[in-house]
């Protein structure tokens, strides 16, 4: 995406990244000039069905007044909220099921 970016700079076209690996095009968006990168897409039905991606999200990305903060914590800053797992099954797979 970085790449895109690059190559779009040089022909001064914008880049509007979407929103379904949205950690990502956030971090991508955050290291890129708003004259290339100005806005990214924000799958809004993903808000409207109870946050459905984000559920098990400790710190879901929610945009609010039309922006989304980068997050402070490592990585992604994705860390999973055990409160929200209610059962754990560990699932095998023999070789015939592959």
């Amino acid at each position: 995406m970085t790449k895109i970016c690059a190559i779009a700079s040089q022909y001064g076209v914008q880049v509007i990244p979407h929103g379904d690996c949205l950690h990502a095009m956030l971090h991508v968006i955050a290291s890129q000039s708003p004259h290339v990168c100005p806005i990214m897409e924000y799958m809004v039905n993903r808000l409207n069905a109870g946050q459905w991606k984000y559920y098990f999200e400790k710190y879901a990305l929610i945009p609010s007044e039309g922006k989304i903060a980068l997050p402070d914590r490592p990585g992604f800053g994705i860390e999973l909220d055990p409160a929200r797992v209610e059962r754990q099954t560990l699932v095998t797979a023999g070789w015939g099921m592959l």
